[in-house]
Protein backbone atom coordinates (compact mmCIF):
# COMPACT_ATOMS: atom_id res chain seq x y z
CA UNK A 1 0.00 0.00 0.00
CA UNK A 2 1.21 3.19 -0.48
CA UNK A 3 2.02 5.95 1.96
CA UNK A 4 -0.34 8.41 0.62
CA UNK A 5 -3.08 5.76 0.82
CA UNK A 6 -3.21 5.20 4.47
CA UNK A 7 -6.12 5.84 6.71
CA UNK A 8 -7.28 9.78 7.34
CA UNK A 9 -7.75 8.15 10.79
CA UNK A 10 -4.14 7.17 11.55
CA UNK A 11 -2.70 10.47 10.49
CA UNK A 12 -1.97 12.90 12.86
CA UNK A 13 -5.16 15.19 13.00
CA UNK A 14 -5.72 16.06 16.47
CA UNK A 15 -5.38 19.42 18.00
CA UNK A 16 -5.28 19.90 21.64
CA UNK A 17 -8.36 21.39 22.74
CA UNK A 18 -9.90 18.01 20.80
CA UNK A 19 -7.17 15.62 23.05
CA UNK A 20 -8.91 17.56 26.10
CA UNK A 21 -12.46 16.83 24.83
CA UNK A 22 -11.53 12.92 24.82
CA UNK A 23 -9.57 12.74 27.60
CA UNK A 24 -12.09 14.40 29.64
CA UNK A 25 -15.06 12.20 28.33
CA UNK A 26 -12.69 9.26 29.05
CA UNK A 27 -13.34 10.13 32.58
CA UNK A 28 -16.02 8.72 35.03
CA UNK A 29 -19.17 10.90 35.98
CA UNK A 30 -20.23 12.99 39.10
CA UNK A 31 -21.86 10.26 40.17
CA UNK A 32 -18.84 9.39 42.75
CA UNK A 33 -18.86 12.65 44.30
CA UNK A 34 -20.97 12.52 47.11
CA UNK A 35 -18.74 9.85 48.34
CA UNK A 36 -15.54 12.92 48.36
CA UNK A 37 -18.14 15.25 49.65
CA UNK A 38 -17.71 13.46 52.79
CA UNK A 39 -14.26 14.27 53.47
CA UNK A 40 -16.00 18.06 52.91
CA UNK A 41 -13.07 20.98 52.29
CA UNK A 42 -10.45 17.95 52.81
CA UNK A 43 -11.67 16.79 49.64
CA UNK A 44 -9.85 19.32 47.82
CA UNK A 45 -6.69 17.70 49.16
CA UNK A 46 -7.86 14.43 47.98
CA UNK A 47 -8.96 15.13 44.73
CA UNK A 48 -5.42 17.53 43.86
CA UNK A 49 -3.54 14.16 45.27
CA UNK A 50 -5.17 11.56 43.23
CA UNK A 51 -4.70 13.77 40.10
CA UNK A 52 -1.31 14.28 40.69
CA UNK A 53 -0.59 10.74 41.79
CA UNK A 54 -2.65 8.32 40.30
CA UNK A 55 -4.73 10.34 37.35
CA UNK A 56 -1.74 12.37 35.85
CA UNK A 57 1.07 8.95 35.80
CA UNK A 58 -1.88 6.58 33.94
CA UNK A 59 -2.13 9.31 31.35
CA UNK A 60 1.46 9.77 30.83
CA UNK A 61 2.10 6.01 31.20
CA UNK A 62 -0.36 4.62 28.81
CA UNK A 63 0.67 8.13 26.17
CA UNK A 64 3.61 6.60 25.64
CA UNK A 65 2.52 2.71 25.13
CA UNK A 66 -0.08 3.93 23.13
CA UNK A 67 2.30 5.91 20.96
CA UNK A 68 4.49 2.79 20.33
CA UNK A 69 1.94 -0.21 20.42
CA UNK A 70 -0.99 1.61 18.88
CA UNK A 71 -2.71 -1.55 17.38
CA UNK A 72 -6.06 -2.76 18.23
CA UNK A 73 -6.01 -4.27 21.82
CA UNK A 74 -4.90 -1.58 24.04
CA UNK A 75 -4.03 -2.98 27.65
CA UNK A 76 -3.45 -6.94 26.04
CA UNK A 77 -1.17 -5.57 23.71
CA UNK A 78 1.33 -3.44 26.14
CA UNK A 79 1.52 -6.10 28.58
CA UNK A 80 1.72 -8.66 26.20
CA UNK A 81 4.73 -7.08 24.25
CA UNK A 82 6.50 -6.46 28.23
CA UNK A 83 5.57 -9.90 29.89
CA UNK A 84 4.13 -12.32 27.11
CA UNK A 85 0.67 -13.45 26.13
CA UNK A 86 -0.49 -14.72 30.14
CA UNK A 87 0.31 -11.35 31.46
CA UNK A 88 -1.07 -9.80 28.82
CA UNK A 89 -4.30 -11.66 29.21
CA UNK A 90 -4.36 -10.70 32.67
CA UNK A 91 -4.57 -7.51 32.08
CA UNK A 92 -6.93 -7.28 29.60
CA UNK A 93 -9.26 -10.33 31.87
CA UNK A 94 -8.82 -7.28 34.74
CA UNK A 95 -9.90 -4.37 32.82
CA UNK A 96 -13.22 -6.18 31.73
CA UNK A 97 -14.18 -8.15 34.58
CA UNK A 98 -13.63 -5.02 37.31
CA UNK A 99 -16.93 -3.95 35.52
CA UNK A 100 -18.76 -6.87 36.57
CA UNK A 101 -18.84 -5.79 40.04
CA UNK A 102 -18.73 -2.18 38.64
CA UNK A 103 -22.09 -2.62 36.73
CA UNK A 104 -24.84 -3.04 40.05
CA UNK A 105 -22.58 0.22 41.95
CA UNK A 106 -23.15 2.34 38.88
CA UNK A 107 -26.86 0.74 38.38
CA UNK A 108 -27.22 1.38 42.29
CA UNK A 109 -27.16 4.83 41.31
CA UNK A 110 -29.34 5.32 38.68
CA UNK A 111 -32.12 2.84 40.44
CA UNK A 112 -31.83 5.50 43.80
CA UNK A 113 -31.48 8.79 40.90
CA UNK A 114 -34.31 7.11 38.99
CA UNK A 115 -36.72 6.69 42.17
CA UNK A 116 -36.80 11.25 42.43
CA UNK A 117 -38.14 11.21 38.38
CA UNK A 118 -41.12 8.83 39.24
CA UNK A 119 -41.50 9.62 43.39
CA UNK A 120 -40.39 6.04 44.99
CA UNK A 121 -37.83 5.76 47.29
CA UNK A 122 -35.58 2.86 46.09
CA UNK A 123 -33.73 2.95 49.23
CA UNK A 124 -36.51 1.03 50.96
CA UNK A 125 -37.25 -1.03 48.11
CA UNK A 126 -34.23 -3.09 47.39
CA UNK A 127 -36.80 -5.82 45.50
CA UNK A 128 -37.08 -2.77 43.39
CA UNK A 129 -33.96 -1.89 43.56
CA UNK A 130 -32.82 -5.35 42.10
CA UNK A 131 -35.66 -5.36 39.08
CA UNK A 132 -34.61 -1.93 38.01
CA UNK A 133 -30.75 -3.39 37.85
CA UNK A 134 -31.81 -6.35 36.04
CA UNK A 135 -33.86 -4.58 33.51
CA UNK A 136 -31.49 -1.96 32.51
CA UNK A 137 -28.44 -4.26 32.59
CA UNK A 138 -30.18 -6.40 30.40
CA UNK A 139 -31.60 -4.50 28.23
CA UNK A 140 -28.74 -2.44 27.40
CA UNK A 141 -27.03 -5.85 26.62
CA UNK A 142 -29.80 -6.68 24.17
CA UNK A 143 -29.46 -3.48 22.71
CA UNK A 144 -25.51 -3.88 22.20
CA UNK A 145 -26.25 -6.95 20.39
CA UNK A 146 -27.15 -4.77 17.33
CA UNK A 147 -24.15 -3.04 17.06
CA UNK A 148 -22.59 0.12 18.14
CA UNK A 149 -24.36 2.62 16.29
CA UNK A 150 -27.47 3.68 18.46
CA UNK A 151 -25.16 2.77 21.65
CA UNK A 152 -22.47 5.22 20.68
CA UNK A 153 -25.06 8.13 19.68
CA UNK A 154 -26.87 7.08 23.53
CA UNK A 155 -23.36 7.62 24.58
CA UNK A 156 -22.72 11.13 23.00
CA UNK A 157 -26.13 12.58 23.90
CA UNK A 158 -26.23 11.29 27.30
CA UNK A 159 -22.97 12.75 28.40
CA UNK A 160 -23.58 15.75 27.13
CA UNK A 161 -27.07 16.10 28.74
CA UNK A 162 -26.37 13.51 31.70
CA UNK A 163 -23.14 15.37 33.02
CA UNK A 164 -22.14 18.74 31.64
CA UNK A 165 -25.58 19.92 32.05
CA UNK A 166 -26.02 19.09 36.04
CA UNK A 167 -22.62 19.91 36.67
CA UNK A 168 -23.14 23.58 35.50
CA UNK A 169 -26.65 23.66 37.40
CA UNK A 170 -24.81 22.22 40.81
CA UNK A 171 -21.71 24.41 40.58
CA UNK A 172 -23.82 27.99 39.62
CA UNK A 173 -26.63 26.92 42.76
CA UNK A 174 -23.33 25.91 44.89
CA UNK A 175 -22.18 29.81 43.88
CA UNK A 176 -25.55 31.04 44.70
CA UNK A 177 -25.77 29.35 48.03
CA UNK A 178 -23.27 31.24 49.27
CA UNK A 179 -23.21 34.22 47.64
CA UNK A 180 -26.98 34.01 49.86
CA UNK A 181 -25.09 33.96 52.63
CA UNK A 182 -26.96 30.64 53.55
CA UNK A 183 -25.39 28.50 56.01
CA UNK A 184 -22.67 26.06 54.70
CA UNK A 185 -22.87 22.33 56.28
CA UNK A 186 -19.32 21.95 56.52
CA UNK A 187 -16.70 23.64 58.74
CA UNK A 188 -14.00 25.80 57.00
CA UNK A 189 -10.31 26.98 58.06
CA UNK A 190 -6.66 25.87 56.57
CA UNK A 191 -6.78 23.11 59.03
CA UNK A 192 -9.72 21.54 57.39
CA UNK A 193 -7.85 20.80 53.73
CA UNK A 194 -5.77 18.30 55.79
CA UNK A 195 -7.60 15.42 56.04
CA UNK A 196 -8.16 13.20 59.14
CA UNK A 197 -5.61 10.65 59.20
CA UNK A 198 -7.44 7.69 60.44
CA UNK A 199 -8.31 5.35 57.82
CA UNK A 200 -11.65 4.67 58.48
CA UNK A 201 -11.74 7.86 56.65
CA UNK A 202 -8.60 7.50 54.32
CA UNK A 203 -10.48 4.64 52.80
CA UNK A 204 -12.77 7.18 50.87
CA UNK A 205 -9.34 7.88 48.92
CA UNK A 206 -10.61 4.89 46.64
CA UNK A 207 -13.58 6.46 45.40
CA UNK A 208 -11.29 8.99 43.88
CA UNK A 209 -8.88 7.01 42.39
CA UNK A 210 -11.77 4.86 40.65
CA UNK A 211 -13.49 8.24 39.65
CA UNK A 212 -9.73 9.06 38.21
CA UNK A 213 -9.73 5.57 36.29
CA UNK A 214 -10.16 5.05 32.39
CA UNK A 215 -7.20 7.66 31.49
CA UNK A 216 -5.83 4.96 29.20
CA UNK A 217 -8.95 5.03 26.56
CA UNK A 218 -7.52 8.56 25.56
CA UNK A 219 -4.49 7.39 25.07
CA UNK A 220 -5.26 5.25 22.38
CA UNK A 221 -5.30 8.63 19.99
CA UNK A 222 -1.74 9.32 20.75
CA UNK A 223 -0.38 8.77 17.13
CA UNK A 224 -3.09 10.79 15.98
CA UNK A 225 -1.88 14.14 17.98
CA UNK A 226 -0.42 16.55 16.06
CA UNK A 227 3.16 17.51 17.74
CA UNK A 228 2.38 14.96 20.26
CA UNK A 229 5.65 15.37 22.75
CA UNK A 230 4.68 18.85 23.36
CA UNK A 231 0.79 18.80 22.36
CA UNK A 232 -0.27 15.54 24.83
CA UNK A 233 1.54 16.83 28.10
CA UNK A 234 -0.11 20.08 27.25
CA UNK A 235 -3.74 18.38 26.64
CA UNK A 236 -3.31 15.97 29.51
CA UNK A 237 -2.62 19.29 31.82
CA UNK A 238 -5.08 21.35 30.86
CA UNK A 239 -7.76 17.96 30.97
CA UNK A 240 -6.27 17.49 34.81
CA UNK A 241 -7.18 20.83 35.64
CA UNK A 242 -10.85 20.96 34.19
CA UNK A 243 -11.42 17.25 35.89
CA UNK A 244 -9.88 18.20 39.10
CA UNK A 245 -11.84 22.15 39.22
CA UNK A 246 -15.31 20.44 38.33
CA UNK A 247 -14.63 17.54 40.58
CA UNK A 248 -13.88 20.20 43.32
CA UNK A 249 -16.39 22.62 43.08
CA UNK A 250 -19.24 20.00 42.68
CA UNK A 251 -17.97 18.03 46.18
CA UNK A 252 -17.45 21.47 47.58
CA UNK A 253 -21.40 21.97 46.62
CA UNK A 254 -22.57 19.01 47.60
CA UNK A 255 -20.40 18.65 51.21
CA UNK A 256 -21.59 22.82 51.81
CA UNK A 257 -25.39 21.87 51.20
CA UNK A 258 -26.08 18.50 53.08
CA UNK A 259 -24.83 17.66 56.20
CA UNK A 260 -22.37 15.33 56.53
CA UNK A 261 -24.43 12.67 58.83
CA UNK A 262 -27.16 13.04 56.34
CA UNK A 263 -25.33 12.10 53.08
CA UNK A 264 -25.94 9.75 51.42
CA UNK A 265 -23.17 8.25 49.01
CA UNK A 266 -25.89 6.92 46.46
CA UNK A 267 -28.58 9.62 47.04
CA UNK A 268 -26.08 12.63 47.92
CA UNK A 269 -25.85 14.31 44.74
CA UNK A 270 -29.91 14.52 44.56
CA UNK A 271 -29.82 15.82 48.07
CA UNK A 272 -28.19 18.31 46.85
CA UNK A 273 -29.97 19.09 44.18
CA UNK A 274 -33.01 18.75 46.47
CA UNK A 275 -30.86 22.05 48.95
CA UNK A 276 -29.98 24.11 45.97
CA UNK A 277 -33.06 24.30 43.74
CA UNK A 278 -34.83 24.71 47.17
CA UNK A 279 -33.17 28.01 47.73
CA UNK A 280 -34.08 29.59 44.27
CA UNK A 281 -38.14 27.85 44.79
CA UNK A 282 -37.87 25.57 41.82
CA UNK A 283 -37.88 21.76 43.78
CA UNK A 284 -40.16 22.12 40.68
CA UNK A 285 -37.43 20.50 38.67
CA UNK A 286 -35.92 18.20 40.69
CA UNK A 287 -37.50 15.38 38.44
CA UNK A 288 -35.90 16.74 35.32
CA UNK A 289 -32.44 17.37 37.28
CA UNK A 290 -32.44 13.49 38.06
CA UNK A 291 -33.84 12.34 34.58
CA UNK A 292 -30.76 13.97 32.93
CA UNK A 293 -28.33 12.04 35.45
CA UNK A 294 -29.71 8.85 34.77
CA UNK A 295 -29.27 9.76 31.02
CA UNK A 296 -25.96 10.24 31.61
CA UNK A 297 -25.27 7.52 34.00
CA UNK A 298 -27.00 5.41 31.10
CA UNK A 299 -24.76 6.65 28.93
CA UNK A 300 -21.87 5.88 30.73
CA UNK A 301 -22.92 2.27 31.35
CA UNK A 302 -23.17 1.82 27.59
CA UNK A 303 -20.20 2.90 26.86
CA UNK A 304 -18.47 0.94 29.47
CA UNK A 305 -20.83 -2.12 28.83
CA UNK A 306 -18.79 -2.43 25.32
CA UNK A 307 -15.47 -0.78 25.19
CA UNK A 308 -13.38 -3.35 27.33
CA UNK A 309 -14.87 -6.59 25.33
CA UNK A 310 -12.40 -4.86 22.25
CA UNK A 311 -9.55 -6.03 24.09
CA UNK A 312 -10.97 -9.74 25.52
CA UNK A 313 -11.98 -10.28 21.56
CA UNK A 314 -7.82 -9.50 20.72
CA UNK A 315 -6.91 -11.97 23.41
CA UNK A 316 -9.31 -14.63 21.71
CA UNK A 317 -8.11 -14.14 18.29
CA UNK A 318 -4.55 -14.75 19.27
CA UNK A 319 -6.20 -17.94 20.91
CA UNK A 320 -5.80 -17.37 24.65
CA UNK A 321 -9.07 -17.29 25.43
CA UNK A 322 -11.21 -20.57 23.91
CA UNK A 323 -12.85 -19.00 20.47
CA UNK A 324 -16.46 -19.62 22.05
CA UNK A 325 -15.87 -15.82 23.57
CA UNK A 326 -14.28 -13.82 20.63
CA UNK A 327 -16.76 -14.79 18.00
CA UNK A 328 -19.19 -12.27 16.75
CA UNK A 329 -22.40 -11.79 15.17
CA UNK A 330 -23.36 -10.72 11.73
CA UNK A 331 -23.64 -6.99 13.70
CA UNK A 332 -20.12 -7.28 14.91
CA UNK A 333 -20.92 -7.70 18.52
CA UNK A 334 -18.89 -10.12 20.62
CA UNK A 335 -22.28 -11.93 21.47
CA UNK A 336 -20.74 -14.33 24.26
CA UNK A 337 -18.67 -12.08 26.06
CA UNK A 338 -21.91 -9.50 26.61
CA UNK A 339 -24.16 -12.62 27.50
CA UNK A 340 -21.21 -13.98 29.41
CA UNK A 341 -20.93 -10.40 31.55
CA UNK A 342 -24.38 -9.84 31.52
CA UNK A 343 -25.04 -13.13 33.86
CA UNK A 344 -22.14 -12.48 35.86
CA UNK A 345 -23.31 -9.07 36.93
CA UNK A 346 -26.42 -10.47 37.70
CA UNK A 347 -24.99 -13.22 39.74
CA UNK A 348 -23.67 -10.47 41.62
CA UNK A 349 -26.86 -8.68 42.17
CA UNK A 350 -27.14 -11.35 45.47
CA UNK A 351 -24.80 -9.40 47.38
CA UNK A 352 -27.95 -7.38 48.24
CA UNK A 353 -29.48 -9.96 50.03
CA UNK A 354 -26.76 -10.49 52.69
CA UNK A 355 -25.36 -6.53 53.18
CA UNK A 356 -27.49 -4.18 55.01
CA UNK A 357 -28.21 -1.12 52.50
CA UNK A 358 -27.99 0.15 49.35
CA UNK A 359 -25.04 2.68 50.06
CA UNK A 360 -23.08 -0.54 51.49
CA UNK A 361 -23.60 -2.45 48.56
CA UNK A 362 -23.12 0.89 46.16
CA UNK A 363 -19.08 1.17 48.06
CA UNK A 364 -18.40 -2.46 48.35
CA UNK A 365 -18.90 -3.22 44.79
CA UNK A 366 -17.38 0.29 43.92
CA UNK A 367 -14.34 -0.52 46.00
CA UNK A 368 -13.82 -4.36 44.53
CA UNK A 369 -14.06 -2.54 41.15
CA UNK A 370 -11.23 -0.24 41.77
CA UNK A 371 -9.27 -2.75 43.22
CA UNK A 372 -9.05 -4.74 40.34
CA UNK A 373 -8.46 -1.72 38.16
CA UNK A 374 -5.67 -1.13 40.19
CA UNK A 375 -3.98 -4.51 39.39
CA UNK A 376 -4.58 -3.68 35.76
CA UNK A 377 -2.57 -0.20 36.66
CA UNK A 378 0.04 -1.77 38.30
CA UNK A 379 0.90 -4.10 35.06
CA UNK A 380 0.62 -1.20 33.09
CA UNK A 381 3.41 0.54 34.58
CA UNK A 382 5.46 -2.29 34.99
CA UNK A 383 5.28 -2.15 31.18
CA UNK A 384 6.18 1.09 30.14
CA UNK A 385 9.68 0.61 32.64
CA UNK A 386 10.11 -2.93 30.85
CA UNK A 387 9.94 -1.61 27.30
CA UNK A 388 11.51 0.79 27.74
CA UNK A 389 15.16 -0.67 28.22
CA UNK A 390 13.61 -3.98 26.88
CA UNK A 391 12.31 -2.64 23.65
CA UNK A 392 14.27 0.85 22.82
CA UNK A 393 14.23 0.54 18.90
CA UNK A 394 10.37 0.69 19.01
CA UNK A 395 9.11 4.58 18.20
CA UNK A 396 7.61 6.24 20.18
CA UNK A 397 6.18 9.82 19.17
CA UNK A 398 5.42 10.48 22.51
CA UNK A 399 7.61 9.76 25.85
CA UNK A 400 7.28 10.32 29.27
CA UNK A 401 9.48 13.33 29.34
CA UNK A 402 12.26 13.78 31.78
CA UNK A 403 14.57 10.54 30.82
CA UNK A 404 15.13 7.59 32.88
CA UNK A 405 14.37 9.76 36.15
CA UNK A 406 11.27 10.95 34.53
CA UNK A 407 10.00 7.42 33.92
CA UNK A 408 11.15 6.10 37.38
CA UNK A 409 9.26 9.38 39.14
CA UNK A 410 5.93 9.05 37.29
CA UNK A 411 5.64 5.15 37.01
CA UNK A 412 6.91 5.18 40.88
CA UNK A 413 4.23 7.86 42.25
CA UNK A 414 1.69 5.68 40.09
CA UNK A 415 2.46 2.32 42.00
CA UNK A 416 2.73 4.02 45.13
CA UNK A 417 -0.92 5.46 44.78
CA UNK A 418 -1.86 1.79 43.54
CA UNK A 419 -0.64 -0.23 46.34
CA UNK A 420 -1.56 2.37 48.98
CA UNK A 421 -5.39 2.41 47.91
CA UNK A 422 -5.53 -1.46 47.81
CA UNK A 423 -4.05 -1.04 50.75
CA UNK A 424 -6.62 0.94 52.68
CA UNK A 425 -9.63 -0.54 50.14
CA UNK A 426 -9.47 -3.59 52.93
CA UNK A 427 -10.67 -0.68 56.02
CA UNK A 428 -14.29 -0.27 56.24
CA UNK A 429 -15.40 2.66 55.73
CA UNK A 430 -16.67 4.45 59.45
CA UNK A 431 -19.59 6.47 57.57
CA UNK A 432 -21.16 3.61 56.28
CA UNK A 433 -22.80 0.16 58.27
CA UNK A 434 -20.94 -2.56 56.61
CA UNK A 435 -21.61 -5.30 59.33
CA UNK A 436 -18.70 -7.33 60.27
CA UNK A 437 -15.49 -6.35 59.37
CA UNK A 438 -14.40 -9.93 58.64
CA UNK A 439 -17.24 -10.78 56.38
CA UNK A 440 -16.58 -7.13 54.57
CA UNK A 441 -12.46 -7.91 54.29
CA UNK A 442 -13.21 -11.03 53.17
CA UNK A 443 -15.87 -10.26 50.46
CA UNK A 444 -13.05 -8.04 48.70
CA UNK A 445 -10.15 -10.64 49.09
CA UNK A 446 -12.76 -13.24 48.32
CA UNK A 447 -13.73 -11.47 45.19
CA UNK A 448 -10.61 -10.13 44.43
CA UNK A 449 -9.20 -13.73 44.01
CA UNK A 450 -12.02 -15.17 42.36
CA UNK A 451 -12.08 -12.42 39.49
CA UNK A 452 -8.00 -13.02 39.29
CA UNK A 453 -7.80 -16.75 39.11
CA UNK A 454 -9.71 -17.73 35.81
CA UNK A 455 -7.81 -15.76 33.62
CA UNK A 456 -4.71 -18.12 34.80
CA UNK A 457 -6.50 -21.23 34.62
CA UNK A 458 -8.22 -20.47 31.50
CA UNK A 459 -4.78 -19.50 30.19
CA UNK A 460 -3.54 -22.95 31.28
CA UNK A 461 -6.44 -24.95 29.33
CA UNK A 462 -5.74 -23.08 26.08
CA UNK A 463 -1.76 -23.55 26.78
CA UNK A 464 -1.95 -27.30 26.84
CA UNK A 465 -4.87 -27.43 24.24
CA UNK A 466 -2.75 -25.95 21.52
CA UNK A 467 -5.31 -23.18 20.65
CA UNK A 468 -3.97 -21.04 17.95
CA UNK A 469 -5.04 -17.37 16.42
CA UNK A 470 -8.33 -17.59 15.00
CA UNK A 471 -8.52 -16.65 11.61
CA UNK A 472 -12.19 -15.93 12.05
CA UNK A 473 -14.47 -14.99 14.50
CA UNK A 474 -18.01 -13.61 12.40
CA UNK A 475 -20.95 -15.75 12.63
CA UNK A 476 -23.25 -16.28 9.69
CA UNK A 477 -26.33 -15.66 11.91
CA UNK A 478 -27.67 -15.63 15.10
Amino acid sequence: MEANSEPSEHRPHLGVASLVLITVAAIDSIRNLPAIAEYGLAAVTFILAGALFFLIPTALVSAELASGWPQRGGIYVWVREAFGERMGFVAAWLQWVHNVPWYPSVLTFMAATFGYVVGLDFATRPGLTVAFILAVLWSTTIANLFGMRISGLISSVGAMVGTILPSLVIVGLGAYWVLRGEPLQMKLGFDELIPETNLGNLVFFSTVALGMAGIELSANHAREVKQPRTSYPRAILVATLIIGLTYILIALAIASVVPKQKLSIVTGLMQAIESLLGSVEATAYVPWIAAMIVAGTFALFSTQLFGPLKAMMVVSHDGSLPAFFGRVNRHGAPRNLLLTQAVLASLICLVFAVLPNESTVFFVMGDLAAMLYLVMYLLMFASVVRLRWSRPDVERPYKIPGGSVGLIAITGAGMLCSFFVLGISLVPPEQIDVGSHAIYVGILVGGLVAFLLPPFVIYAFTARSGVGPITSMVETSD
